[in-house]
């Protein structure tokens, strides 16, 4: 989706991150389902595939200290 950027005042194209530091034993994504186009909305139908058991999350996980540098200016 597109935001308004504070500094030269454009529309840009947003993206979202996020870091994990550890794992819950159970975790749950909401995955985006829609694309917006103008003031209509798209469902999207591309399918996902994950390993229903023996995923792997390990791989995903940043060390707080990563994670802070990400964040400085």
């Amino acid at each position: 989706d597109a935001w308004k950027c504070p500094h030269c005042k454009q529309m840009q194209q947003g993206m979202v991150k996020m870091s994990l530091w550890t794992l819950p034993d159970i975790l749950i994504l909401h995955l985006k389902r829609f694309r917006q186009v103008g003031k209509r909305r798209n469902k999207l139908s591309t399918l996902i595939r994950f390993p229903v058991s023996g995923l792997d999350m390990t791989p995903h996980v940043v060390k707080r200290s990563q994670s802070m540098k990400n964040l400085a200016p």
